[in-house]
């Protein structure tokens, strides 16, 4: 599969005459050609259920039998977004959904206690950890569930959906301090919720000190229940938005635009440090949810989120190649200059989320967003054999990975997420 990184001269004709319609056109020819069509059906298992979730840079399969919640409600959010986004393939997309949301329920749910394991391997029997239930996960397959009954699917998805946030409330809200206990057995009840962070040892199961809360799962909370509110509008689910909301803004935030990772229980901070690709993402997923709310011009949420993707451009912005580096210390400086997929999807995102609001102000954005687009099309694209590779060094010019397309964490939901939006913020006449 090779893929034309150059512009013809009617290309050129078209980029200076409507760079928007321009852009969106091959915004729209990539999704379907090199990431669509390169996930589905290569990761459909017809064999196990579910979709395989380990593939090498050639998209050969891997031998796996792990079914993990993140990877497999993510491409189950895929499949459902796109059946929304191309009405002529809805059937065909709404069934990869159905086939992905039916192997959760098969081998990642709990009949016994409620709620859904982090990971099963073999399928079926849950991965030991001392978490075998996180908030973070959880949040996927309301995500999921609640996007594919959006876009039709049975009511079954949507009780999915509601099953999923209820037990999860019900569970692992923090009705003391706000938001959710994140590493939970597999009663709900938190892991290490009463011991002191120093008193508890070890990791969770994404990698965060237990007893501890990270913006991470918080934001991917609000977009599920973001989700959950288009299909099912009930004031619980509004009030955990708002919740989580005025988390970001008031226990989250830095000036003069980044968030905090990692807190106590009761939101203390205790980790130095920025991820640029979580500052946009953030910046999004708060415009996303005022959307949610009926409040789509709030000035409130605009300055803030203008201000989360200024201070990534200015901090994290590669100016001699295009793209965003990875994190930095907090300080102003970059820490990890790698390119990492999701970052640079995040970062296309934002920027045309910007460009559409703010395009009477400055043509900054979009300007930054054909650079972006240029660093993805040249360097984060496998021009061989279609998809998206995970890390790149900071130039671009070396694969940091071996270019594997697929694994427990690296799905195709970043970079379909943004290039679906990107479609949608540049039709004609859209706001």
């Amino acid at each position: 599969m090779m893929m034309d990184t150059h512009l013809t001269t009617r290309d050129q004709q078209s980029c200076t005459a409507n760079p928007e319609a321009a852009l969106r056109n091959r915004v729209c020819d990539h999704l379907k050609r090199l990431v669509l069509d390169c996930w589905f059906p290569a990761c459909i298992d017809r064999q196990v259920g579910g979709f395989h979730q380990n593939f090498s840079r050639d998209w050969t399969r891997k031998p796996s039998t792990t079914r993990s919640l993140v990877f497999q409600s993510r491409m189950a959010w895929v499949a459902a977004e796109a059946s929304h986004l191309f009405p002529s393939k809805r059937d065909h997309y709404l069934a990869i959904a159905q086939h992905g949301l039916d192997g959760i329920q098969q081998y990642l749910a709990d009949g016994e206690q409620g709620g859904y394991y982090f990971a099963t391997d073999p399928p079926g029997v849950p991965r030991e950890a001392v978490d075998v239930k996180h908030a973070y996960a959880m949040a996927f397959v309301i995500y999921a569930a609640a996007t594919a009954s959006f876009a039709g699917a049975s009511d079954r998805a949507k009780s999915m959906a509601i099953d999923a946030f209820t037990w999860l409330y019900n569970n692992a809200w923090d009705q003391k301090h706000g938001g959710c206990h994140e590493a939970l057995q597999r009663s709900g009840k938190p892991v290490c919720v009463d011991a002191s962070a120093d008193q508890a040892s070890g990791n969770d199961s994404i990698g965060t000190p237990l007893a501890h809360k990270t913006m991470n799962t918080h934001i991917h909370l609000l977009e599920a229940c973001t989700a959950l509110y288009r299909v099912w509008p009930d004031p619980l689910v509004k009030q955990v938005i708002e919740n989580l909301q005025q988390l970001i803004y008031e226990k989250m935030w830095v000036e003069p635009g980044t968030v905090h990772t990692v807190f106590t229980n009761d939101w203390v901070p205790v980790k130095d440090g920025e991820s640029f690709g979580h500052n946009v993402e953030t910046a999004y997923l708060l415009v996303e949810s005022m959307h949610a709310l009926g409040k789509p011009d709030d000035a409130d949420t605009w300055d803030k989120a203008r201000m989360l993707v200024d201070h990534a451009l200015k901090v994290g912005w590669d100016k001699a190649h295009g793209g965003f580096f990875d994190s930095g210390d907090g300080k102003g400086a970059v820490s990890d200059d790698t390119k990492t997929w999701w970052v640079q999807a995040e970062g296309l995102n934002a920027l045309c989320l910007m460009h559409k609001h703010f395009y009477a102000q400055t043509d900054r954005y979009f300007e930054k967003l054909q650079q972006q687009w240029a660093f993805i099309t040249q360097h984060q694209t496998d021009s061989v054999h279609g998809g998206w590779y995970g890390y790149l060094r900071w130039d671009g010019e070396q694969v940091l990975d071996g270019g594997e397309k697929a694994n427990e964490w690296k799905t195709a939901y970043h970079n379909a997420r943004a290039l679906m939006n990107i479609i949608r913020l540049l039709e004609p006449g859209a706001k």
